[in-house]
């Protein structure tokens, strides 16, 4: 009874042991670094063609652009502190909400912050420079009206409708 599952077990184990470290020799002998060159052709890399390649060098071009062209409100607001970049990312990776308010012609964009009090003090200025640029959202026909939390609640308690 329990001598023979005693046995059994510690068979088992044995060859669980045994597996283990042939295993670690396999591991051993696997390198860790390999060229695409080296990859099957089944999980061969695809490179973009060379029209996508420009178009996606386009858009990082236009995006640096609109970034840089950012900096100075921000810049401005931090005072001494260097690094506006690091919030703009912040807002660029933050979610917002985009509210139609056709009746009063404007394209409402509620953004959330940075998720730091600091941050959204840097970047407070930016939205108001984005509304006074009086962008016309395409197809809509509608003025983009940008605003932080805590400005939307400024402008309520001060009675605007934009």
């Amino acid at each position: 009874g329990a001598e023979a599952t005693w046995r059994r077990l510690q068979a088992r184990s044995d060859t669980l042991d045994a597996e283990r470290e042939t295993l670690k020799l396999q591991r051993a002998e696997t390198p860790r670094h390999i060229t695409v060159a080296e990859l099957p052709s089944d999980q061969a890399l695809d490179a973009l063609p060379e029209g996508e390649k420009l178009l996606l060098y386009v858009i990082r071009l236009i995006a640096n652009r609109a970034e840089t062209r950012m900096m100075p409100a921000v810049a401005q607001a931090q005072g001494k502190r260097h690094r506006p970049r690091r919030h703009l990312r912040a807002l660029f990776q933050a979610e917002a909400d985009i509210l139609p308010y056709p009746e009063r012609g404007i394209r409402r964009i509620r953004i959330p912050g940075t998720g730091s009090d600091a941050g959204d003090s840097t970047i407070a200025g930016l939205p108001r420079e984005l509304s006074q640029t009086r962008t016309i959202f395409p197809d809509a026909n509608l003025r983009m009206v940008y605003e932080l939390p805590g400005q939307a609640a400024e402008k309520a308690n001060a009675g605007s409708t934009t």
